[in-house]
């Protein structure tokens, strides 16, 4: 009984000791690298996102249209601003929302082709699941700018996730 203790409190300590030193600052980069791949973006109006003022409402057309709502991973955000978000083709307003995807309490369903493959949303996305929410900008050549993310270090989660 005795043996069992002792070898769970040192195993503690090097699980301890490990996350310890992945919250260091030499290894702000490894972390930042974890956090992104919990990161997933959608692209919202502006008044769908700061107009709609009950949660339960909250990109409820999205929902209505397509049945689910269709995110991004980081990767794809810069050709889909150029090909469908420059200012010259829209009248509206459009902002990137930062998304935890760990938090997203709705279904998320990877789905598209064996080219592309795109994080859809099944549900209604709970409030507290959206990190930030950014503007969707562009330099003066009129290339869009990709903020920088994660904006938060989202809390410790097992590698499983």
């Amino acid at each position: 009984m005795l043996s069992s203790i002792v070898i769970l409190a040192i195993l503690s300590y090097f699980v301890l000791s490990e996350i310890n030193k992945f919250f260091k600052e030499e290894n702000a980069k490894q972390r930042k690298e974890f956090f992104k791949k919990r990161i997933i973006f959608f692209i919202a109006s502006y008044k769908e996102r700061f107009i709609t003022c009950n949660e339960d409402d909250l990109f409820k057309d999205s929902l209505k249209i397509k049945g689910f709502l269709h995110c991004y991973f980081p990767h794809q955000i810069p050709d889909i601003i150029k090909n469908c978000y420059q200012p010259e083709h829209n009248k509206e307003t459009f902002v990137l929302l930062e998304i935890n995807k760990v938090k997203v309490k709705s279904p998320i369903i990877y789905e598209g082709s064996d080219a592309e493959i795109f994080p859809h949303i099944y549900g209604p996305l709970n409030i507290d699941a959206i990190i930030k929410t950014h503007p969707i900008e562009f330099d003066k050549n009129g290339e869009f700018i990709m903020p920088d993310y994660p904006s938060i270090e989202l809390e410790f989660l097992p590698p499983s996730f």
